[in-house]
């Protein structure tokens, strides 16, 4: 009686995970980023984006046939730089500064797009950015800012979402700036948010350690699922971030090692006690393995619609 009214405590808790993941849906990923190089005489800006952030808002599919050609994708050029140059704000001393000559686009071998372009400097105190485009991307998308002074030196590193898409700082190219701490926080802090609001990344982790007995084969688990996790994320969700990816990517990593590390030290202990029940253990991982199958199916049919 004992062990049937377990079974079905796990299995009710399974189902409620099932259908939260359901009703909250898979997490959308999303990070860009925009470097700004900063001179008495001018502003020189660029900005990286995957291209599938921008084809919602820059008609590409010029022939209806549900694919950019390269031919396509060369001619919406100026459509993007125009878009991306209005939709970030730069100011000085609160002086809105303007675009120069039409800007420049390139594309990589990640299908993320480079856009560049230039504004007219002047002298000042304070310099103020603000990205209006995150209000239109995904919840969740973050903008890595970095601001130079004309020599390359660092002068501020900031990660910019939809609830803190502005941020000012002082233009003080004699003193060296300390942005490591606070970027390499904020993407610790996005670590964490990516697992924990990640419905389709915690229900792959219950999966595998749904057939765990012990510590450490969860720990190598959960380890090796943040190493490959961090390796497709380079490849991929931070290939548009720039050359400076060694420490966000570290912090990332860390950020989500510890997000997996804290919801595994909650589900493990229950999970660990039915794989020891014989009788219950069986039915325990055909069940999970039943619901992630439906879960997966759902989202794959989901994202392809």
């Amino acid at each position: 009686m004992i062990n049937k009214c377990s079974f079905i405590v796990s299995l009710l808790l399974t189902i409620s995970l099932v259908c939260w993941s359901s009703l909250a849906g898979a997490h959308p990923p999303g990070l860009s980023s925009l470097d700004i190089n900063v001179s008495a005489e001018t502003v020189s800006v660029k900005a990286s984006f995957a291209l599938q952030d921008l084809e919602a808002f820059v008609p590409m599919d010029a022939d209806l046939d549900a694919e950019v050609s390269d031919t396509e994708r060369l001619a919406a050029i100026p459509a993007i730089a125009k878009f991306v140059s209005e939709k970030t704000l730069i100011a000085i001393d609160e002086s809105l500064l303007q675009p120069g000559p039409e800007g420049s686009v390139d594309f990589d071998e990640q299908n993320n797009a480079h856009v560049q372009w230039q504004l007219q400097g002047r002298t000042g105190k304070q310099l103020s950015v603000q990205s209006t485009l995150l209000a239109l991307l995904a919840e969740g998308h973050q903008q890595y800012l970095t601001v130079r002074w004309r020599n390359g030196q660092v002068l501020a590193e900031k990660l910019l979402s939809r609830q803190q898409a502005e941020y000012q700082l002082a233009i003080d190219p004699e003193a060296l700036a300390q942005p490591s701490a606070s970027s390499f926080a904020d993407f610790f802090k996005l670590g964490i948010e990516h697992i924990l609001t990640g419905y389709d990344h915690l229900l792959f982790l219950l999966a595998l350690l749904a057939v765990t007995h012990r510590f450490w084969p969860a720990l190598k688990i959960i380890t090796f699922f943040t190493i490959a996790h961090s390796f497709t994320l380079a490849c991929a969700g931070f290939a548009s971030a720039g050359s400076g990816i060694v420490l966000p990517l570290l912090a990332f990593n860390l950020g989500i090692e510890s997000g997996q590390i804290a919801v595994a030290s909650l589900i493990l202990p229950l999970i660990w006690w039915l794989n020891n029940q014989a009788k219950i253990a069986p039915i325990f991982l055909k069940t999970c393995s039943i619901l992630v199958s439906l879960m997966g199916l759902f989202w794959f049919i989901e994202r392809i619609l």
